[in-house]
């Protein structure tokens, strides 16, 4: 493997020319202290509490990114030219082959080991003919998360792109570093009811807020986890991509109380499941602001935004009002933030009926009739979010209809 020596601005293989054999040196310090308590000042009444630092585990896909770098990866591009065609006999001849400038990727020598701290308070009732009901205060603080940027991107300007680059000879560099942060915050409420009299809940809702720089190490549907400049990530802290504000669940089982042999062992579950929509990016196309921001694995330019594009009734042909978002300058970035708008909900309900026969003393056997949105609703995906793009707003596609599905255990 070989990664970019910023010393040099050269490629060097990894343990050597001040290189370290990991592209990055080690960290030694990863302390992890954890704390918790547990308080009952009455019966059925109990006060708990924690504080804990976790350490992220590396992902291998970072570090194995530098194989594909010069000299052990090397893109050649070869199309007919005036000097000579390509033929079936000789369809790579390399006197008509083009070297176009090296897309790299590399990492931060100081790069560091992510971690976050997380804390929650959280009281917890007891009520005999309900269940365990409980209320909670959690969060987190995401430090040092890994996120990429292009080191190699010049400033928006006319021109030749490659020409501009500050590290000469290459094109893109995919730079990895340990500079994201996160924030975490959510009350949360539950009630759980163990099988009694028949019957099972457990159900939980939560209010919460997740905000960061980058929400995974690689694009998304939603957003590209990219900077549009590389040179100001601050502008790329916004809400996270999974960021749901309400979202609720409820699981219910209930066994009829009947012992007649019609109608014996019948039991009825379900879940319903209930999330409003998680944020997205509008972005452009095409590389309007002339630094690289080529897609793929790097940025995206994004729109400018002129006013609130929210209206009041979204539906699949509007999902928000289009023009309040408009091409920028040449030359420019656009203004649209990350992950302003926001997607559809989420409803879904799905039960189940299990009808269990004793064969044996030891052997029985289970038939289940299952449907999965049963009211068949229309969970619709994100929008198109390319501002150039036809359809730019509508939703054309969605989450699956009711599904039926029959099981048959055997259990012995």
């Amino acid at each position: 493997m070989s990664a970019l020596n910023l010393a040099t601005g050269q490629l060097s293989q990894v343990g050597t020319g001040g290189v370290p054999r990991a592209g990055y040196q080690p960290d030694y310090n990863n302390l992890a202290p954890r704390v918790g308590f547990a308080w009952s000042p009455g019966k059925d009444f109990v006060i708990r509490g924690g504080y804990g630092m976790f350490y992220d585990a590396s992902m291998f896909e970072v570090s194995s990114a530098l194989y594909y770098n010069p000299p052990y990866f090397t893109l050649y591009t070869f199309f007919p030219s005036a000097a000579g065609l390509l033929t079936l006999q000789n369809p790579y001849p390399l006197n008509l082959g083009y070297v176009p400038p090296a897309t790299l990727s590399t990492l931060a020598p100081d790069m560091r080991t992510p971690y976050v701290q997380d804390w929650n308070f959280d009281i917890q009732r007891s009520v005999q003919a309900l269940g365990t009901f409980s209320i909670a205060y959690a969060g987190s603080k995401g430090t040092k998360l890994m996120r990429s940027l292009d080191l190699n991107q010049p400033p928006p300007a006319p021109g030749d792109v490659d020409s501009r680059r500050p590290y000469q000879g290459f094109s893109n560099i995919f730079y990895t570093e340990s500079g994201g942060n996160s924030e975490f915050n959510a009350l949360q409420v539950s009630l759980n009811r163990r099988l009694r009299g028949g019957l099972g809940i457990l159900a939980n809702y939560m209010y919460s807020k997740s905000m960061d720089d980058t929400s995974a190490f690689l694009g998304t549907i939603a957003d590209k986890n990219f900077p549009q400049n590389s040179h100001d990530y601050q502008a790329e802290h916004a809400p996270s991509s999974f960021d749901i504000t309400h979202s609720a669940t409820a699981a219910l089982i209930y066994q009829l109380p009947f012992h007649n042999a019609a109608l014996r062992n019948l039991e009825f579950r379900n879940i319903i499941s209930a999330y409003t929509g998680q944020p997205f990016t509008p972005i452009l196309s095409f590389d309007n602001s002339n630094t690289g921001n080529t897609g793929g694995t790097f940025g995206s330019d994004r729109p400018n935004i002129l006013f609130s594009p929210a209206i009041s009734n979204p539906g699949p042909q509007e999902w928000f009002n289009t023009a309040a978002f408009a091409i920028p300058a040449p030359y420019t970035f656009g203004d649209a933030g990350r992950n302003i708008l926001r997607g559809p909900g989420l409803f879904t309900w799905d039960v189940e009926a299990a009808r269990r026969f004793i064969v044996a003393e030891r052997w029985s056997v289970t038939f289940e009739a299952q449907a999965f949105n049963v009211l068949n609703r229309t969970n619709f995906d994100l929008p198109q979010l390319v501002a150039d793009q036809p359809g730019f707003g509508q939703i054309f596609s969605s989450k699956p209809p009711r599904q039926l599905q029959f099981a048959l255990r055997f259990a012995f």
